[in-house]
């Protein structure tokens, strides 16, 4: 595990660019992360699918309390009741290769959705991974709180 210490904000990626990192991939994971997920089988994807960057995704579902309109403009062509929408969404970790943290720029401001963007425009092969173990954001009071009474619960 290596620390350092930003002068001003860069950013995840950018704080990349002050990290003197060996030619192997490098995981990184956003600091408001608490997870179960298997670091050996990602690194292991991540070479089997000759990845320049893996990024690791959580299914998220969000039911919508009210029924979904389908129109083609003024005409209703279908309705979903209450409809259950599932993405996969960013889940904060990823591995990159030495050849992905020459390409962000040094010093300066840089965040990951930009390098996923230019990586992606680049042509260079981006992968997601699934996360199917446990996974929880824990950036704010209230979702360290939850985190907390949900584990308590657990060890009871």
């Amino acid at each position: 595990i290596q620390y350092m210490e930003e002068h001003r904000p860069l950013g995840t990626a950018g704080a990349l660019s002050l990290v003197d990192a060996p030619d192997d991939p490098i995981l990184v994971i956003n600091g408001d992360v608490l997870t179960g997920l298997d670091f050996r089988a990602m690194l292991d994807f991540h070479r089997d699918h000759q990845a320049d960057m893996t990024v690791a995704v959580k299914q998220q579902e969000m039911e919508i309390p009210f029924g979904v309109v389908q129109t083609e403009g003024i005409r209703v062509i279908g309705i979903t009741e209450k409809p259950t929408v599932r993405h996969f969404i960013n889940a904060g970790i990823y591995l990159l290769t030495s050849t992905v943290r020459r390409l962000i720029p040094a010093g300066q401001p840089y965040d990951m959705p930009d390098l996923i963007i230019n990586l992606i425009s680049e042509g260079l092969k981006v992968v997601s991974f699934p996360v199917t173990e446990d996974w929880a954001d824990i950036g704010t009071v209230e979702d360290y709180q939850r985190v907390q009474m949900g584990i308590e619960r657990e060890n009871d």
